[in-house]
């Protein structure tokens, strides 16, 4: 089930008009293995680290 929010609105809009860049993000082998949980540890490591100094820094910007 797809809900609406994912092709209507400004969302399905970008994405739509994305075309195959979206669909080369959405196949990207990173995101394949970590979605079946593949991806190797150090890679996956270094994503979370990545991913908790964005969260920090953004978090200090929206305040």
């Amino acid at each position: 089930m797809i809900l609406p929010a994912f092709t209507q609105g400004i969302y399905g809009r970008l994405r739509q008009q994305a075309g195959a860049d979206w669909q080369h993000y959405v196949a990207h082998p990173f995101l394949r293995q970590l979605a079946n949980g593949t991806l190797p540890e150090p890679a996956f490591r270094r994503y979370l680290t990545q991913d908790y100094l964005f969260l920090i820094h953004f978090a200090r910007s929206y305040a």
